[in-house]
């Protein structure tokens, strides 16, 4: 009721700083449209979503991706993807090729997350939650792409974080940033952003490519770093977060 009349959802921003925290807010009428108890309002919830994609791949041409947009490209990516696999009935032909061009423009203006987690020196940053959420990156682009690469590069990097930063709760050192240099000592820590996040990314990784160990670290993580970071003396008000 609260939407734009362009499809713009929340205050009336334009930057390239903006499109990120709207992943969140699609994300969520995704989850409403699926277990709403009534078609009507799966329908308005969909047909929200779809509003605001079209509405985004307008803006995205004029101003591109800047600064976390850009490093949590592949969330708002994850949106499309969902609204792309809905039957022609709700997605009209027109609309379904923007949505497709979204899905690219989205790809191009993304950090390239694939890259870092070889190599961990490029633009894509240490920031903890963003690499967080670039778990999920080659998952996202091969729902889109079907690029059997991706599904080698998604598994390489949880080795890879696991080798430099890893903990045995399942999460990676990151009390802020990545450390410089390297390090897998526990006098470390990571933030409950980063381990929620995580935990996503992998959900996101196993309902990809159907591979357990997705599905067993995100477990792992959920009874061991998640715990942690609500704990307290007191119990429940996140003293403890890192």
């Amino acid at each position: 009721g609260h939407q734009a009349d362009d499809g713009w959802l929340g205050p009336p921003q334009n930057s390239g700083t903006d499109y990120w925290a709207r992943s969140n807010a699609v994300l969520s009428l995704i989850q409403f449209a699926e277990g709403a108890p009534t078609t009507a309002e799966t329908d308005n919830a969909t047909q929200a979503v779809l509003r605001f994609l079209l509405c985004e791949q307008a803006r995205v041409i004029k101003t591109p991706l800047t600064s976390w947009a850009a490093q949590r490209g592949q969330d708002l990516a994850l949106g499309v993807a969902w609204m792309l696999r809905q039957p022609a009935p709700v997605v009209a032909a027109e609309e379904r090729a923007r949505l497709w061009d979204l899905a690219d423009a989205l790809r191009a203006q993304t950090v390239d997350w694939e890259s870092w987690f070889n190599t961990f020196d490029n633009d894509a940053g240490p920031h903890n939650v963003n690499n967080a959420q670039g778990l999920k990156s080659a998952a996202v682009w091969y729902s889109l792409t079907g690029n059997e690469t991706l599904r080698r590069l998604s598994r390489s990097r949880m080795t890879n974080m696991d080798d430099r930063y890893g903990l045995p709760t399942g999460m990676f050192n990151g009390d802020e940033l990545l450390p410089s240099p390297p390090t897998r000592s526990p006098s470390r820590g990571i933030e409950l952003c980063g381990v929620v996040e995580a935990m996503f990314s992998y959900s996101t990784m196993f309902s990809t490519f159907g591979d357990v160990a997705y599905a067993d670290r995100a477990e792992r993580i959920a009874f061991n770093a998640l715990p942690a970071t609500w704990a307290s003396p007191k119990g429940g008000d996140m003293w403890s977060h890192q």
